[in-house]
């Protein structure tokens, strides 16, 4: 039932996750681990986890038992965290998920809950335990550099900011195979978006089967079904798709055949794409909204540049592959419990800074970041209520920012090409010259030429 606590609740619990010692047991890595009364118990090095950012280890731990009388060492700090898992904060993000499903009305497509999955890398540091976990490759024009890098993917629901499932492994370790991790996260009456080098036989029947719905971005010279549409003039064509001889003894369990529809766009620059979805009905999901529905699947990709660029995830605050581990999974929680506690929180502006040109106020997630992280300990250690929660959404409400809109994308377009934006009045873009004193960075400075 949606409740209006539900982000309270989510705090709440948090709070007692943290204390509680089943919790605790089950996610302690030494038996006799967070057993006796000291300076770093399990919540807090847990808090210093999520709170961490680009500063070295004893200025975070000056700052978080400030006025306190005695300050752990960074010794004490990392043997203390040697014996957490990192599998404690893929449990609160996983129960905190859960919360605000069952809790709040939270936006749909057409009834659907539409998710979205990708993969991304990280570099990680360079120590013995991270090359056993994940490997070492070569890099570099002629392969001799060497680097350890992690292959991570996120089951993402693009609607709502909410991140159901992370997985972590080596480079080596393909977006393909995480993504049948993430299936046990997927129920029926959801809507699955997938990108190019996604779609499989065994994907898609797997799928179907288990009453998932889905839009794969498709190559359309990788299927005969997929390439004789693609050379046909039908815009979208219901096919039947058999599963291969080879797959039969592999999959027994999966259906001989299945009944998916086929869709082509032309876009901007001419190029052909082409969808594949398990959405029947024309009438109720026309070609333009499946389409449409598809391009929020680039949500996923802002949550990696948010955890790459606002939360410097690859600024790792360890060297050893268990502190990689918690590192990952302590700031996907952060992003989870940030764009659920900015849930239908609305940009507060006066009427005529609502809009600046075409672009509209929205929250900053930045922001929203740093009074969450400043916040969220002392809302642990004390009492939640919901005055803290509506203090929290009003600093947030009154810190906007403008989206960049489509003249932000113009602009670095034509940037790229040697040219700047004039306005309307001006008529055609004027072109920098190769010789010109001005680097492409100051082109859009410089004065227009009438």
């Amino acid at each position: 039932m949606p409740s209006k606590d539900f982000k309270e609740n989510v705090v709440t619990n948090l709070k007692l996750q943290f204390k509680n010692e089943t919790f605790i047991n089950g996610n302690r890595l030494l038996m006799n681990g967070f057993q006796r009364n000291r300076l770093l118990p399990f919540d807090s090095v847990a808090h210093l986890v999520l709170q961490w950012s680009s500063r070295s280890i004893q200025v975070e731990l000056s700052d978080f038992f400030e006025g306190d009388a005695q300050v752990p060492t960074k010794s004490a700090f990392c043997q203390a965290r040697s014996k957490m898992s990192g599998q404690a904060f893929v449990q609160l993000n996983s129960q905190s998920c859960n919360i605000f499903y069952d809790q709040s009305s939270f936006r749909k497509w057409k009834g659907f809950r539409v998710l979205g999955i990708d993969g991304s890398t990280l570099q990680l540091p360079s120590h013995e335990s991270v090359i056993e976990e994940f490997g070492q490759h070569s890099f570099g024009p002629k392969a001799d550099a060497l680097k350890s890098m992690a292959r991570i993917s996120y089951l993402y629901d693009v609607y709502n900011g909410l991140v159901l499932d992370a997985q972590m492994g080596g480079f080596s370790e393909s977006e393909a195979a995480l993504c049948w991790k993430h299936l046990e996260h997927c129920r029926s009456g959801d809507m699955v978006l997938f990108d190019r080098y996604y779609a499989s036989y065994p994907l898609i029947f797997t799928l179907l089967q288990r009453g998932i719905d889905f839009c794969f971005r498709m190559k359309e010279d990788w299927w005969n079904v997929v390439e004789k549409f693609s050379g046909s003039k039908k815009m979208e064509d219901i096919v039947v798709l058999d599963l291969p001889e080879k797959y039969r003894g592999q999959y027994p369990h999966l259906p001989g055949q299945v009944t998916v529809r086929l869709l082509k766009k032309r876009g901007g620059n001419g190029e052909l794409q082409v969808f594949c979805t398990s959405l029947l009905d024309c009438k109720t999901y026309s070609r333009k909204s499946i389409v449409n529905l598809y391009h929020q699947r680039w949500n996923i990709e802002e949550a990696y540049k948010f955890i790459k660029t606002r939360l410097d995830v690859e600024d790792w605050s360890g060297k050893t592959a268990l502190s990689v581990k918690q590192d990952f999974f302590a700031k996907t929680l952060l992003l989870t419990l940030c764009n659920i506690m900015c849930f239908n929180v609305k940009p507060q502006t006066k009427p005529k800074l609502r809009v600046r040109g075409n672009r509209p106020a929205i929250i900053n997630r930045t922001y929203a970041m740093h009074q969450l992280k400043k916040s969220l300990y002392t809302w642990c250690a004390g009492s939640v209520c919901q005055q803290q929660i509506e203090l929290f959404q009003w600093e947030v409400a009154c810190k906007p920012e403008f989206s960049p809109g489509q003249t932000h994308y113009k602009k670095q377009e034509l940037i790229m090409k040697g040219l700047t934006l004039l306005p309307k009045r001006y008529g055609k873009p004027a072109p920098v010259f190769c010789g010109d004193h001005r680097s492409p960075c100051r082109a859009l400075q410089a004065p227009f030429v009438g």
